[in-house]
């Protein structure tokens, strides 16, 4: 579709690796995951890959979907640990090609993410009052990097989502002004922060812990971040710690970015 683009998926980042494929009942690829990323995500289960086809494609309620295990052409079981070869995501009596789910999205509503680190908006801002003050409730409840550890001088005030998208904060919030709020962010030392902002990884949240998932690692130590559990003892004081539904929001971004490896529903 024009004004589409590609990224480098975390299936061409993690080194060689059986892959695991999904793919829609007409053939086209939904989703592509290394075994190694899976097995080291803190959820190596069908259900989770199940999720990250959800976040991919826009469920038909009229034709419930499930991924097809070839060999006994029945749906995978939940809790079972994936397998690598190709799976078919079937949606029931249904022929026609799924409807995959528009994005990503990140600093703008209206094209696709660049997926390409940048200066971080939360950085171009960290002079003003709002950012000072947001930046100060951070170290007071997370007090150093929760990802690498690195001591706080050495970090910066993320956004969770883009401060300037006052659409995701309404729609989550319903209300525009919660950008400041501590839920909203959290304290990552420079790298990861670009890294964050280019949807090169993201926090998967599950059963109130919050897992690295890196997608993109360049190296063997961000490869050693990949499931790094972020357990609520990890937050001080009475701050609110990072909200879950803002950390959906970007994870769903990274994983049409990094797993779908396309953007979807953008008009040239």
């Amino acid at each position: 579709m024009p004004g589409d683009k590609t990224y480098t998926t975390a299936a061409g980042t993690w080194p060689r690796c059986p892959k695991l494929t999904i793919e829609s009942t007409l053939g086209t690829r939904i989703a592509r995951l290394p075994l190694n990323f899976l097995e080291t995500c803190g959820d190596n289960t069908w259900s989770y890959v199940s999720f990250v086809v959800s976040l991919l494609v826009i469920e038909d309620v009229e034709h419930p979907g499930s991924i097809i295990n070839p060999e006994t052409d029945r749906p995978v079981f939940p809790n079972e640990i994936p397998q690598a070869g190709v799976f078919r995501f079937i949606e029931q009596g249904k022929k026609n090609e799924v409807t995959f789910a528009r994005g990503p999205t990140s600093s703008s509503s209206v094209v696709p993410a660049s997926g390409v680190e940048a200066q971080s908006i939360s950085d171009r801002s960290r002079h003003s009052t709002d950012q000072s003050d947001f930046r100060e409730a951070l170290l007071a409840r997370d007090s150093m990097c929760l990802v690498s550890g690195n001591i706080y001088s050495d970090c910066q005030a993320s956004h969770i989502v883009p401060w300037g998208r006052s659409d995701v904060y309404e729609l989550i919030d319903g209300d525009a002004d919660e950008t400041y709020n501590p839920k909203a962010g959290i304290l990552l030392d420079s790298r990861l922060h670009h890294e964050y902002d280019a949807l090169k990884w993201s926090l998967y949240h599950k059963d109130n812990d919050f897992y690295v998932h890196y997608f993109n690692p360049v190296d063997p130590w961000r490869r050693s971040l990949n499931g790094k559990a972020i357990p609520p003892a990890a937050f001080h004081g009475n701050l609110p710690p990072p909200d879950p539904a803002l950390t959906h929001w970007h994870y769903a971004q990274t994983v049409m970015a990094r797993v779908r490896g396309r953007s979807w529903g953008f008009d040239g």
